[in-house]
């Protein structure tokens, strides 16, 4: 849709210039000179790797977890709800300096309701300072958006669709308000999908051991997210996200076993339901002070975070020699919440310059 207004938009354009050339003064122009600087694709500093987003042809028109797929150093699984950093054992990603507390499939649907055209830059941080919690070989993305020049009312609508096996497909929008002062963005996004699997497997020896297992991953997410800005003063700013991220997964697996031995034959049939709620609820609120021109701030900022998973697995096995059926049922039930408060003073200072 965004491209369609786009192209229209330009159509227009080209037909009132040509309604209109035929009144202008038609003068020439010996040459013109454009000056300006344009940006690297990649910019290398000592603990960290920028992609320029504005510079790369081939992120526009994706959404966030795409763009970050095109980022050197990344690895993004769609399937898995996985994103890596080579040579680190794990990430957090931020937006904007802002820890999102949100991770596998519920981080992916978050970084679709992103679009690569509000993305000005993301940071490889490969190692991250001091005012981050340090864990193990851990690393950090810090995705940089755009500032929105234009007040008013802004949206947007997506939409993707995957037939495999099964039918999958996500749903995402955004919708934003913003004036001199205050700062709105309201984004939601939704997911839905199954995909299926088969393994089989033999072991061979004194005992023969035939498997064969038919799996059926579901998953339905819902993720809609919530942030407030107001600037106080030029200095001073006033905020808050909230994130609610509510997914189910599922696995329906059908395993067929045969256990030959030298003196039996026996066949097992199993089946196995597996199901996962596990609504997270995110809340933040912060305070910036902008001390002075060179970069000093103070920040405060107060976080909440409350996750109730509750998982069921039951499997059923039928034992054909004797029609005998054995069910094992489990139910976890897990509900932390985490409060914490974070100050933090920056205090960059202008290097000297060095003498001749």
């Amino acid at each position: 849709m965004k491209k369609t207004f786009i192209i229209a938009a330009s159509f227009l354009y080209i037909s009132f210039y040509a309604q209109k050339q035929d009144t202008l003064q038609v003068k020439n122009i010996d040459a013109v000179t454009i000056s300006g600087k344009k940006k690297m694709l990649l910019e290398r500093k000592a603990d960290r790797l920028i992609f320029n987003v504005e510079a790369s042809i081939a992120s526009q028109g994706m959404d966030g977890a795409e763009t970050l797929a095109n980022v050197p150093m990344l690895k993004v699984d769609d399937n898995l709800g996985n994103i890596s950093i080579t040579g680190k054992s794990s990430i957090n990603v931020m937006i904007n300096g802002r820890m999102l507390n949100l991770s596998g499939t519920a981080l992916i649907n978050y970084l679709k309701t992103i679009r690569s055209e509000n993305i000005a830059k993301i940071e490889v941080i490969t190692t991250p300072p001091a005012k981050y919690e340090a864990q193990g070989n851990s690393g950090l993305i810090n995705i940089v958006l755009k500032k929105n020049p234009n007040l008013g009312w802004s949206g947007s609508v997506n939409t993707g669709l995957n037939q495999r096996t099964y039918f999958s497909g996500n749903v995402n929008g955004m919708l934003n308000y913003q004036n001199e002062k205050l700062s709105l963005s309201l984004k939601t996004g939704y997911l839905d999908g199954a995909k299926r699997s088969v393994e089989n497997y033999m072991i061979l020896g004194t005992s023969q051991n035939y498997s064969r297992s038919v799996r059926k991953d579901m998953w339905n997410e819902l993720t809609p997210n919530l942030n407030i800005s107001y600037k106080l003063n030029k200095n001073s700013e006033i905020g808050m996200e909230y994130i609610y991220a509510h997914e189910k997964s599922g696995m329906d697996i059908i395993n067929e076993t045969q256990n030959i031995s030298s003196d039996s034959v026996e066949n097992l049939l199993t089946n196995t339901f597996h199901r996962e709620k596990n609504p997270t609820h995110t809340l933040s609120v912060y305070y910036d002070l902008k001390l002075d021109s060179l970069g000093k701030k103070l920040s405060f900022a107060g976080n909440f975070f409350k996750n109730n998973s509750d998982t069921n697995v039951k499997f059923s096995t039928l034992r054909q020699s004797d029609n005998s059926i054995q069910d094992v049922k489990t139910t976890s039930i897990v509900a932390p919440q985490v409060f914490s408060l974070q100050s933090d003073l920056e205090l960059p200072f202008l290097e000297l310059s060095k003498r001749g």
